[in-house]
């Protein structure tokens, strides 16, 4: 899956996936997890034809390439062998490939490229980069809770049961009654709303007649 056109020496790769190659060589200590570097190389070069080819992915899936390509080059031993087996993958007539890279051979390239200096210099494969995405994803969790956390100590669950033949209120179709319960746990109901139409509904966004909700919103 690269931006990449023909075969090279190391197996299939052209000189469009040496785009990123002004981008490695000035090797930086934040690019050295390789689990990382791994990580990201996989989803760089396991990317669907069209994502890379209607979306803005080429570059990190050239980027990629070229650090396959800089390692099959290399004399890195068993390292250079899985690389060049990776890079042979790539077709000589499309433009646009899925390696379908391993676990196994991504680690085996990332300690390679890490040790070897070709990491791209791009965010994506920093350590700093990716601590600040698990920062984000933390920061968004702790305000999802606290949002909960305000919702469960205002909600007052109705006296009106989840049960047929209950009247209850829907912000969108107004008064209605429930036909029956079609998921008890999950409390999917059937209600014949007074204007006529008849439909599905979950239990938590209906009120009922004291004007309080059926029951409470999943987390």
């Amino acid at each position: 899956m690269g931006v990449r056109a023909g075969g090279g020496a190391s197996g299939g790769m052209g000189s469009k996936s040496r785009s990123g190659a002004s981008a490695r060589g000035n090797f930086d200590p934040d690019y050295g997890d390789v689990n990382i570097v791994a990580k990201t190389m996989m989803q760089d070069l396991n990317q669907s034809y069209e994502s890379l080819k209607f979306n803005y992915n080429q570059q990190t899936n050239a980027e990629a390439a070229g650090m396959v390509e800089d390692v099959a080059k290399g004399d890195y031993g068993f390292a250079s062998q899985v690389a060049q087996t990776v890079a042979g993958r790539a077709p000589k007539n499309s433009l646009y490939h899925s390696y379908g890279i391993s676990e196994k051979q991504a680690y085996v390239i990332a300690k390679a490229a890490v040790e070897h200096g070709h990491v791209p210099k791009t965010s994506g494969y920093s350590k700093s980069f990716h601590q600040k995405v698990a920062q984000e994803a933390a920061r968004k969790q702790a305000a999802k809770q606290q949002k909960w956390e305000a919702y469960s100590a205002t909600y007052k669950k109705s006296s009106t049961k989840v049960a047929a033949g209950s009247r209850v209120y829907d912000s969108k179709h107004g008064w209605g009654t429930i036909g029956k319960v079609i998921t008890k746990s999950t409390g999917y109901v059937s209600v014949k709303f007074d204007s006529g139409k008849t439909t599905g509904a979950m239990a938590f966004n209906l009120k009922g007649e004291d004007g309080n909700p059926l029951k409470k919103r999943p987390k």
